[in-house]
């Protein structure tokens, strides 16, 4: 296996909905057979039933429709992402949690040096975009214990693919400083240890957010 020249780690932010507690999947599971039996039960009587129910019953049962099922809470999660660079490739490793929709799985993406298109920091949002083509991305369905399987869950090559992370760094004190990144540091260390050139773009409007790798 070859060796590679470089690692470069960090963590990724993520807004993701709020695991279920078991107690408010059986809320779910009641307050979803009510909803039934009052449907059902209306359809068979060819009546409404639900305006038939007390007033303060009715308010009580929306209330926990809303309250079970319409849940617009997020939060902010935290997984590593490791950067291993090769002499002639790099290669991102992504672990995305359950609490992620992409899944609980770890994400490998692949790109050539050659095939790189544009490696770039946006600095208002601290994030890190890479594009590039023929991008090999393997991912890693993780098992109930939390282990890696042997093989692989998806393999696949993207003719035109794109890695985006939201940077999270850690101070010296292992602290998680939220967004308070040295980007010239990143910049920096990766172009030391690769032949890549990060380009700093001030936002989205900046005209270099629109370069690409020649």
């Amino acid at each position: 296996m070859e060796d590679q020249n470089y690692v470069f780690k960090m963590k990724e932010a993520n807004f993701a909905k709020p695991k279920l507690s078991k107690g408010k999947k059986i809320c779910r599971i009641v307050v979803l057979a009510i909803v039934a039996i009052i449907i059902i039960g209306s359809l068979l009587a060819r009546e409404n039933l639900f305006n038939e129910m007390p007033i303060m019953e009715r308010v009580c049962l929306i209330c926990a429709v809303v309250f079970f099922f319409f849940d617009f809470s997020d939060k902010e999660i935290y997984t590593p992402v490791e950067m291993r660079f090769f002499d002639n490739y790099f290669v991102v490793y992504q672990v995305n949690s359950p609490d992620v929709n992409l899944g609980d799985k770890l994400s490998i993406n692949e790109i050539k040096y050659s095939d790189l298109r544009i490696f770039k920091i946006v600095k208002n949002t601290h994030q890190l975009e890479i594009y590039g083509r023929n991008m090999r991305v393997t991912d890693y369905k993780y098992k109930p214990d939390g282990t890696l399987p042997d093989m692989p869950t998806k393999e696949r090559i993207l003719d035109e693919g794109a890695v985006i992370i939201r940077m999270l760094i850690e101070d010296d004190k292992g602290n998680e400083s939220k967004f308070i990144t040295d980007i010239g540091k990143i910049k920096s260390e990766i172009e030391k240890h690769s032949p890549i050139s990060v380009v700093l773009v001030e936002n989205w409007r900046d005209p270099k957010n629109w370069m690409e790798k020649r």
